[in-house]
This record gives structure tokens, C-alpha cells and sequence, in this order.
């Protein structure tokens, strides 16, 4: 089975207001947090060492492609700037799903 996921920016003038403070970088979290589950789950059924250099490798693309994210949307997105709080909530998001992942995993 083949899964694919694109998480793609939007211009700043189509993300809905929410009155939260902080609520961008908990959706950063949540959508990064996601991708790598979604990754690990498949990884188990392939039955693949959450610690083997493959997983390894793979959590970092996911980190640098939110960093990449991030510089992209400064640079080219209208109405959007880069947030290196964005950034940190990307790898927050991987890294506390990879965490959790492998907590119950044992």
C-alpha cells in the first residue's frame, strides 16, 4: 500500500483567524507530530527497527523538510513569513511523535 502525504503552504490572506495564542505552533506540532506517525506505523508493518538508520534518516528528512518549509514560505509565499518557532514546533512534532511511538511500541 502506498501512502503519500504533501503538507504545502497557503498564502497568509487563506488561513483562518483563531483567537488562541499560540495555536499556529500547536498545528505545526500536530501536522508534523502526524506525518511521522503515519511514517512509523507503516515502518512497523514492514517490520522495520525504530532505531535502524533508515528510521533514523527518515526523522531527519522530516525535520529538514519543516525547516525547508519554513524558508520557502518566507521567500516565495505572499502575506507569509518564516518563523523559527514554526521551525522548532515542526521537530517538536517529530520528535515527540517518534517518543511516544516508541514508548508504547515496548
Amino acid at each position: 500500500v502506498n501512502h503519500n502525504i504533501l503538507i504545502v503552504p497557503v498564502t497568509g490572506t487563506n488561513i483562518p483567524l483563531v483567537p488562541i495564542l499560540g495555536i499556529d505552533k500547536i498545528i505545526h506540532l500536530l501536522i508534523f507530530g502526524l506525518l511521522t506517525h503515519l511514517y512509523l506505523v507503516e515502518s512497523n508493518k514492514r517490520k522495520k527497527n525504530l532505531r535502524s538508520l533508515h528510521v533514523i534518516l527518515w526523522l531527519f528528512v522530516f525535520v529538514l523538510y519543516g525547516i525547508v518549509l519554513e524558508w520557502y514560505q518566507g521567500r516565495f509565499v505572499t502575506n507569509r513569513i518564516a518563523d523559527i518557532n514554526d521551525g522548532i514546533a515542526n521537530f517538536i512534532g517529530v520528535i515527540s511523535s517518534y517518543c511516544i511511538h516508541t514508548i508504547i511500541k515496548r
